[in-house]
């Protein structure tokens, strides 16, 4: 290929970086903490893709990583990170993406250098504008059934405590809320409007009934159009049939063109994944195998298993985790360390620096709640507790109450950065103390055995027994020796 043959590849190679959102990013308030949006980089090019990020407002939007190389064919995942607002927010934040596209004998510097070599000036060839907004929206709506609030992409409509504090909604909520206004209120009863009337009660009703559960959406448009979405629904067909009754989510697939438009589906196929009453979009490349591993990773548990053993350990390696305490004994206390606090992790999949844990409270691991924590696992039961920085925070409500993740949620939100109400974790329990428990704990479990008001009895009865028995024995024949007169010889 010539050189200019080869320049001008290059140059439609760097446009064809597909973004995902693809020109605005929308972080939602309140921004007393960090907001964080995925943005996806697709390199749909032959030519590997340097990239570099800028902004107008660099101290308070972070790009990671802001710059680097996506191979062809490959996808990354950038962190937009909104750091904490004090005040208003900036009405609109621009920040662009520069793309230079590399040949293959080209070796381009490492990191930084690559950008700020002054010997060899990058050569810009492609830019791509992305606007920033940060807003504050109010996504409750108040309504005949009760308390009810849009999600991105889904109407949930939930029976909850008016006090509560309601999961927040997005950009993508709004305009479904506009849309769903417009229709409802439509005087024309055209088929549009029935046809999204059925399928609207038919997703609420759905949603309703998995709200602390978890559920699949796919948006499939034609078939025929759409070949992959056929393959990618027998394949979820397949994958949840697979999956044991009690953890197996709902699912929902639907192909009506104007009912994914009105809820802010603006492309086929698509894919929603709704647990505990938060969604998750699949933004990746549309194939069965993309599908899968995105489906595999929503779908394993996170949660793990942590003890009076290791609980030093895992405090040190995570710097945010959230306990789960509960007690094996209490049956409805135990149903909830389940699969019920497993979609509660999966809610907050996009939180990488937040871990879930559950630690089971008797015994010896009752004991070291006791000293460490200074709480009594047993009332209430569970308890789910805030850890950082060798300190702890109650959640301070009850979580029997329906659309307790969203509480949850905005307590570990809120919570976190709050530097009120943490209380210090008390010393680990030394060997002699777990070896005093130890024995008082063996010498209770003697004290209560059954055994000796069993071997009381038993004794107490059979000497009853056998006094009765030579009682009546030497009153009968067996024992009776005839008596001889003795007669002088």
């Amino acid at each position: 290929m010539s050189s200019d043959g080869l320049e001008q590849a290059l140059m439609t190679a760097a446009g064809q970086m597909k973004l995902t959102p693809k020109d605005q990013i929308t972080f939602t308030g309140p921004f007393d903490q960090i907001k964080v949006v995925d943005l996806n980089m697709l390199n749909e090019s032959k030519f590997r893709l340097a990239y570099k990020f800028r902004c107008t407002r660099p101290e308070g939007l972070k790009f990671r990583p802001g710059y680097g190389m996506v191979r062809p064919g490959k996808e990354r995942i950038v962190k937009v990170r909104c750091l904490p607002i004090t005040g208003n927010p900036p009405a609109k934040d621009r920040c662009t993406l520069v793309v230079v596209a590399l040949s293959d004998d080209q070796k381009p510097a490492k990191g930084t250098k690559f950008w700020k070599d002054p010997d060899n000036p990058v050569k810009e060839m492609a830019r791509y504008s992305i606007e920033v907004n940060c807003v504050w929206l109010t996504m409750i709506v108040q309504s005949t059934f009760g308390l009810s609030w849009l999600l991105p992409g889904l109407l949930l409509v939930a029976w909850i405590d008016p006090t509560s504090r309601l999961a927040e909604g997005t950009n993508e909520a709004v305009e479904v809320l506009t849309k769903c206004n417009e229709l409802l209120n439509a005087k024309t009863s055209s088929w549009k409007v029935r046809m999204f009337w059925r399928q609207l009660l038919r997703l609420c009703a759905m949603a309703n009934r998995y709200f602390d559960n978890h559920l699949i959406v796919l948006f499939c448009g034609s078939t025929k159009r759409y070949p992959v979405c056929k393959k990618v629904d027998e394949m979820l067909r397949q994958r949840i049939s697979n999956i044991s009754s009690e953890g197996r989510p709902a699912y929902i697939k639907t192909d009506n063109f104007a009912f994914g438009e009105d809820f802010s589906v603006h492309h086929f196929p698509a894919l929603t994944y709704a647990v505990a009453g938060r969604l998750f979009h699949f933004t990746g490349v549309w194939s069965e195998e993309a599908v899968d591993r995105w489906m595999s990773q929503m779908l394993t548990s996170s949660v793990r298993l942590v003890d009076s053993t290791n609980f030093e350990e895992v405090r040190q390696r995570y710097a945010t985790s959230v306990v789960l305490l509960y007690s094996q004994e209490n049956e409805l206390c135990a149903a909830y360390a389940g699969k019920w606090w497993d979609y509660v992790a999966k809610s907050v999949y996009d939180r990488k620096d937040i871990d879930f844990f559950k630690l089971e409270c008797s015994g010896v691991n009752g004991f070291f709640v006791e000293q460490r924590f200074s709480i009594d696992c047993t009332t209430p039961c569970p308890q789910v507790v805030l850890v950082a920085n060798n300190h702890i925070k109650m959640f301070p409500l009850s979580i029997y109450s329906r659309g307790a993740a969203a509480q949850i949620r905005h307590f570990i939100e809120t919570e976190i950065t709050n530097p009120e109400g943490w209380q210090e974790l008390m010393a680990e329990p030394s060997d002699l103390e777990y070896l005093v428990f130890e024995m008082e704990l063996a010498l209770a479990s003697r004290m209560q055995r059954p055994l000796y008001i069993v071997t009381g009895f038993t004794g107490g009865f059979g000497v009853i027994v056998l006094a009765v028995s030579i009682f009546w024995g030497l009153k009968g024949n067996a024992f009776t020796v005839p008596l001889r007169p003795v007669l002088p010889k």
